[in-house]
């Protein structure tokens, strides 16, 4: 399946990280989102980044999660083509603090990681968009979720309601990610 996805991840600390070619970055405390995308196996990506388990670093986004202060609280997703990411993240941009080149190497856009005031806009803008949102990562039960929203997407009429479940690996942070509902 293929799609794009937003990552709402929040830094614990202040830090240092060294992101690739890009060399060394200074990231704030607080939350950030990371717009992404994959042409094929949408579940796979979105589950490497839920996970962290992977055989090395590929993209840049990789190196920031490899942090211990690092997580990634909410994986957000819809079947599109990859047009749509630059897209979303040209929208980021006006709402939050773009990080120059980061996760950008093959499009034109400033960044697709920006540091964002706090996890309820984000939460809303996505619901506005109509991006899903998860943090279900066992094998079987993500990919069917996402193939059942993905697909429901297609048929869907732009004004029907979806009711969404989501989790969060967070809940001692009361971080309001129980129930979403999405027009």
């Amino acid at each position: 399946m293929k799609g794009v996805y937003v990552l709402a991840i929040i830094v614990s600390k202040d830090i240092e990280v060294r992101v690739g070619a890009l060399g060394k970055i200074d990231f704030k405390e607080g939350w950030y989102a990371y717009v992404g995308s994959a042409q094929k196996g949408l579940e796979n990506r979105v589950k490497r980044h839920l996970t962290g388990i992977r055989q090395r670093n590929f993209w840049h986004v990789d190196y920031l999660l490899d942090n211990d202060f690092v997580e990634v609280v909410t994986a957000f997703y819809k079947a599109a083509d990859k047009s749509v990411e630059c897209e979303i993240a040209d929208k980021l941009k006006k709402k939050g603090v773009p990080m120059a080149g980061f996760g950008c190497s093959d499009c034109t856009c400033e960044s697709h990681l920006f540091k964002i005031d706090d996890y309820d806009f984000l939460r809303d803008f996505m619901s506005e968009i109509q991006l899903h949102g998860t943090t279900t990562i066992t094998n079987d039960t993500l990919t069917q979720e996402m193939y059942a929203h993905c697909a429901a997407d297609y048929l869907r009429s732009p004004t029907d309601p979806v009711q969404l479940r989501s989790t969060s690996r967070f809940a001692d942070q009361s971080i309001p990610v129980n129930l979403f509902s999405w027009m």
